[in-house]
């Protein structure tokens, strides 16, 4: 009797999907970000899981804004073969909903960007994410409205 292949031999994790699995962790978060010109500091934690058999990430973010609140965010992360890009898709607490699309330009350097529309407005969003280790990388976050910075996040995330 001859064996069917299975999914995992019909649909073998590009290397871009298995890369994602780095941030599988529980994370500490610490940092700043400003909006409108005031600089507040950030912490928090990210728990990420891997989800889809290694296709993709599962994360949730909770994050304390200085003299704002929590801060809520889930996330789900996956590779795209026929796009060739990763997808961030994201739901927050701050009437925000957005899918982020990019590719790792080395190593260690994600780069993602949303554009859209926000206030009638063209709005950009776009993020680096730099590993420095295993159990340690970086998040830059700016958003644009009509070409000027409305805010940027720039926080370290240890395991």
């Amino acid at each position: 009797m001859k064996n069917d292949p299975t999914l995992s031999d019909m649909f073998p994790l590009p290397d871009e999907a298995k890369k994602l699995q780095i941030f599988v962790g529980d994370w500490k978060v610490k940092g700043t970000m400003t909006i409108e010109g005031e600089t507040k500091k950030v912490k928090g934690v990210w728990k990420v899981v891997s989800v889809a058999a290694g296709w993709g990430v599962l994360g949730q973010l909770s994050m304390e804004i200085e003299g704002m609140g929590t801060f809520e965010q889930v996330a789900i992360s996956g590779f795209d073969p026929g796009e060739k890009l990763v997808h961030l898709f994201m739901v927050s607490n701050m009437a925000v909903t957005r899918d982020r699309k990019g590719k790792w330009s080395d190593d260690n350097t994600l780069n993602l960007v949303y554009k859209g529309l926000q206030e009638g407005k063209n709005y950009k969003e776009q993020i680096t994410v730099k590993f420095r280790s295993p159990k340690e990388f970086s998040i830059h976050d700016v958003e644009t409205l009509d070409g000027q910075v409305i805010s940027t996040l720039d926080v370290t995330l240890r395991k």
